[in-house]
């Protein structure tokens, strides 16, 4: 089959494997949680968390392109 078509051609079978997948899910799958209503936002979390990934995505882009002095 490879032979007829270009190499690219192969990823092609996760198309319908991924329109499956996802028809399976959204009748099989229930949603088991119990949404809790007036929670609020952990705003100091949100910011030391997005703060470390920030700080992490940056160390490592330096290191990778030798930005770091």
């Amino acid at each position: 089959m490879l032979a007829l078509l270009d190499w690219r051609a192969l990823f092609f079978i996760n198309v319908p494997i991924g329109i499956f997948g996802t028809i399976w899910a959204s009748r099989r799958l229930k949603e088991v949680a119990k949404v809790e209503k007036r929670t609020s936002i952990d705003w100091g979390g949100f910011v030391t968390v997005s703060a470390a990934i920030a700080s992490l995505l940056f160390a490592l882009t330096f290191a990778a392109y030798g930005m770091a002095h």
